[in-house]
């Protein structure tokens, strides 16, 4: 892993290089986690929202897997969230409208079931969401189209 500060970009924690190489310890400065094909197996572990100024998680192209990771409700000044093409089953849960200042969700390519929640409608300042490839059924709920944000 490599810690990196990007011209305009927020401090990343970026994966580069071998794998076996010994991570740096975190620091509060770290806004975004980028960790995109790298082969990640498992469900997430309790700490990452130990970054507490964490504002960009993406988890793209991975091997995560269980349910939704809740445990991410504590990382509560999240703006993106991109845990797609992952292996993500059941439920999106209805309490996601946890999230209050998320931007972006992209949450496509798992294998989550059911309808879409109603709690998405609740994010208000959604800019961004990507749920295609899933396996949802039902509507729409009405409430997302009230999303003033919403591109």
């Amino acid at each position: 892993l490599h810690l990196s500060s990007p011209g305009t970009h927020p401090t990343a924690l970026t994966a580069t290089g071998p794998a076996s190489r010994a991570p740096p310890q975190p620091t509060p400065s770290v806004t975004a986690l980028q960790l995109t094909s790298q082969e990640l197996h498992g469900e997430l572990p309790d700490t990452i929202c130990d970054l507490a100024n964490l504002t960009v998680l993406d988890l793209t192209d991975n091997y995560i897997s269980g349910g939704f990771p809740s445990l991410l409700y504590r990382c509560n000044q999240l703006r993106s969230l991109n845990l797609s093409e992952n292996v993500l089953v059941g439920a999106i849960p209805n309490d996601i409208a946890r999230f209050t200042a998320l931007r972006e969700l992209n949450l496509s390519g798992n294998n989550f079931t059911g309808d879409i929640p109603r709690g998405i409608g609740r994010l208000a300042s959604l800019e961004v969401l990507q749920l295609q490839n899933n396996l949802l059924n039902g509507s729409v709920p009405p409430e997302i189209g009230d999303l003033q944000n919403l591109a």
